[in-house]
């Protein structure tokens, strides 16, 4: 599937299609399986940004201290359900755009809420340096202990 959607992507497929076709691909060739995605493409000239997600967790937008999920809601792939059109909006300059998997952000202990919450707070800040950003968002939100897979995307718009 990722292999797919870098071919899509590179073919110039805009995100709502890769994920249809992704879609499409999975709904064949792995028909009792589920995924989530969220395909991004960014103007870095203009910040224009056209999002599309498939049942992902929304990305963080942060700038100036403050916080708004980017909610695109659509289903997962490998369900068959029609799509919403892409998100389309501009980045504003400095604004810094977090992707991540549920893996930083969901605990058994918690609800779903209470991890966003969290998220929200610790982007509230972002380092000027993003390593710097994501190893401490790493730090306060994924502890060692935790077993689940976590990835962390972060870019900023100068």
């Amino acid at each position: 599937m990722r292999q797919a959607g870098r071919a899509d992507a590179v073919e110039g497929h805009r995100p709502g299609e890769i994920l249809h076709r992704g879609n499409e691909l999975m709904r064949t060739l792995l028909p009792n399986e589920i995924a989530t995605l969220c395909v991004l493409l960014l103007h870095p000239p203009t910040g224009r940004v056209r999002l599309a997600s498939a049942g992902h967790l929304p990305p963080v937008l942060s700038m100036d201290g403050k916080v708004e999920f980017v909610q695109h809601s659509a289903p997962l792939l490998g369900v068959r359900a029609p799509r919403p059109a892409d998100l389309e909006f501009v980045l504003p300059a400095g604004a810094t755009l977090v992707f991540y998997t549920d893996g930083l952000i969901e605990r058994r202990d918690a609800t779903i809420d209470e991890g966003m919450a969290a998220l929200a707070a610790v982007s509230a800040t972002v380092d000027d340096d993003l390593d710097r950003f994501c190893a401490r968002m790493l730090m306060e939100l994924a502890p060692p202990e935790i077993q689940d897979d976590v990835a962390v995307v972060v870019l900023r718009r100068r």
